[in-house]
């Protein structure tokens, strides 16, 4: 299977949240199995700046062909995995500041490989 990338408001509950909005987590579905998970505004502010990731170096190396992260414009990534099915999953999002030290999240796009099939 080729990499998916998708606008992230078709894998998640809410693309905008966090500090100053009305909700401080969103969810994300699976397409494979339908596992959801639930992601607050702490697990996306560990991220911020990070370059470390939990997924495979080939994974990352193909997630990268397809969408390097631009930092110019502020964009920043979370990879994780389906709890359930293992997909590899990227979240590519922007951070703004609400207030010093707290942000909200705009997530853009989702990237998706089953490395597996």
């Amino acid at each position: 299977m080729k990499i998916q990338v998708l606008d992230a408001q078709k894998r998640f509950s809410s693309t905008i949240f966090g500090a100053g909005k009305d909700g401080i987590k969103t969810t994300y579905t699976c397409p494979n199995c339908l596992t959801k998970r639930i992601f607050n505004e702490n697990e996306f502010a560990r991220s911020l700046f990070k370059t470390n990731s939990c997924l495979e170096d080939i994974v990352i190396k193909e997630f990268d062909l397809v969408h390097s992260i631009d930092k110019i414009k502020w964009e920043d990534f979370l990879d994780f995995r389906c709890d359930n099915c293992s997909l590899n999953i990227r979240v590519i999002y922007t951070s703004n500041e609400y207030r010093m030290a707290c942000h909200y999240f705009i997530l853009t796009s989702v990237l998706e490989y089953n490395n597996h099939s």
